[in-house]
């Protein structure tokens, strides 16, 4: 069997660049490979202010600039990747795309021309995921058509979007499951929790919610469903945790609700385990998701958990055993779930274990990291 030396991450941003679920399994796993003895490159785009060249928890990050404007400045991405893997690069084993996006695209090209493993991971099924976007212009149908025939595995992270890949005609044998990972070690919960943080009262059920603030999270159906179950539970506060483009919405929201006493906008932080440790309750409440790694940090800091009835939502919280599970459009449904919990605190500390066990037992980044570990051999040995 080849040994695995050098893997080379490619995605569409990275570190310190803000970062969504793909962006930073993608930087937690380059760390686990480096503590593994197996060097890691990662080849991102260029944005100003960063260094081209940077080195972090051991692995390499290369930046690479696009020129021009738009469509353009893609493609001039992608010359320059490709360029880079071709020449510049120190000798690599496999490439690992994060996402569909043009480094999974550059990937694929360099990959064919050197004869080299290519693995693409997928981010998300039902409405506006990877494919349908992808449908939607003829660049997008070129890139996925080129993927689709050239990549040696597409990862995904539930059972929907194996369904929905092979459903599109992609080689059921090169798709493979896999899980996000987190470090549970670092993301646990205090032996005394402690809210000195917001001067928040010990009398106080605190909700929480992190991500990013954009349509898919659909926060109005959180504030309003928080707004009806304050009626019933009136020592309830929230805190959101995140920025994004709704911002500007949910505060007036917030104000139309009468909502300013109840609930503190954090906005951005480079320390969201501070927040996970004071909370009792964490929310989410999106329109979509892939796995979610908010929900995942959240349960391995052993909070209860309330979660819409989308993507791995269910996979992860045991059909409901460890977590509630809602609906995605329902208000009535998300408020009676916070009343419950907030109207039994022994049931919140119950769910907030067994979330933690879970997580420990099936999503720690020593399991996942040591799950793609196998992958990547396993992709050599066919070679």
């Amino acid at each position: 069997m080849k040994k695995l030396r050098h893997v080379l991450m490619l995605s569409a941003s990275f570190y310190p660049s803000p970062a969504g679920g793909a962006e930073r399994q993608a930087e937690r796993l380059s760390a686990y490979l480096v503590q593994h003895d197996i060097q890691v490159t990662v080849l991102t785009k260029h944005t100003p202010n960063l260094k081209r060249y940077e080195t972090k928890d051991g692995y390499d990050i290369i930046r690479i600039s696009g020129f021009g404007l738009g469509k353009i400045k893609t493609f001039t991405f992608v010359l320059g990747a490709i360029w880079s893997m071709l020449f510049k690069i120190k000798p690599f084993d496999i490439l690992h795309a994060h996402l569909v996006y043009a480094p999974a695209f550059a990937a694929i090209i360099a990959g064919k021309l050197l004869g080299k493993k290519t693995i693409v991971r997928f981010r998300s099924s039902g409405a506006g995921n990877d494919l349908a976007t992808s449908k939607s212009n003829l660049r997008g149908i070129f890139r996925m058509a080129v993927l689709k025939r050239w990549a040696d595995c597409f990862i995904v992270l539930t059972q929907e979007m194996q369904d929905e890949l092979i459903l599109n005609d992609y080689n059921p044998n090169r798709i493979q499951r896999m899980y996000n990972g987190v470090d549970t070690d670092y993301y646990s919960p205090l032996a005394i929790k402690e809210r000195n943080l917001e001067l928040i009262a010990d009398d106080k059920i605190v909700l929480l919610f992190v991500g990013r603030l954009n349509p898919v999270k659909n926060l109005p159906l959180l504030l309003n469903a928080f707004k009806k179950a304050l009626s019933q539970c009136p020592n309830l506060y929230l805190i959101l945790v995140g920025e994004g483009e709704e911002r500007a919405a949910l505060i007036k929201l917030i104000h139309e609700l009468n909502l300013q006493a109840y609930v503190n906008f954090v906005g951005s932080t480079p320390n969201v385990l501070e927040y996970l440790q004071i909370a009792d309750i964490f929310v989410l409440c999106s329109l979509r998701e892939g796995i979610s790694n908010s929900l995942l940090e959240a349960m391995s800091c052993g909070l209860a958990c309330i979660s819409t009835d989308v993507g791995a939502a269910r996979e992860i919280l045991d059909e409901g055993n460890c977590g509630v599970l809602v609906k995605p459009d329902d208000v009535d449904e998300f408020a009676n779930a916070i009343i419950r919990l907030a109207s039994d605190t022994t049931q919140i500390e119950r769910l907030g274990k067994l979330a933690r066990f879970k997580v420990v037992n099936h999503y720690s980044m020593n399991s996942v990291g040591e799950s793609y570990i196998n992958l990547y051999h396993k992709i050599l040995a066919d070679q």
